[in-house]
């Protein structure tokens, strides 16, 4: 038997039509996964965000009244410590603490 032409564009358009039906599976699985990923990188920074600022907090308390850092020195710190651990709570608080 000899294949006919219209046989062969027949074959080729099924080939073509499952192609793009896998290229579209592949699509929506890799946006699943990709909003995962988002949603676990989120939780993540949320929960680093609040230890950074809880760790600052600590080394703030520690350098400035259990080393006996001279007065000055202790003001410094609180100035440029204090907002840098409220930012990262901030941080924390604007990515959805609450969840």
């Amino acid at each position: 038997m000899s294949t006919s032409y219209s046989d062969s564009n027949s074959d080729l358009s099924d080939y073509i039509e499952n192609y793009l039906d896998d290229v579209e599976d592949a699509r929506f699985y890799a946006l699943e996964n990709q909003t995962s990923i988002t949603e676990h990188t989120r939780h993540v920074f949320k929960i680093c965000a609040c230890a950074i600022s809880w760790l600052v907090t600590v080394a703030m308390y520690l350098l400035t009244w259990k080393l006996g850092i001279p007065e000055l020195m202790c003001y410094a710190l609180w100035v440029v410590l204090f907002p840098l651990s409220l930012g990262f709570f901030w941080i924390y608080i604007i990515f959805g603490g609450g969840d």
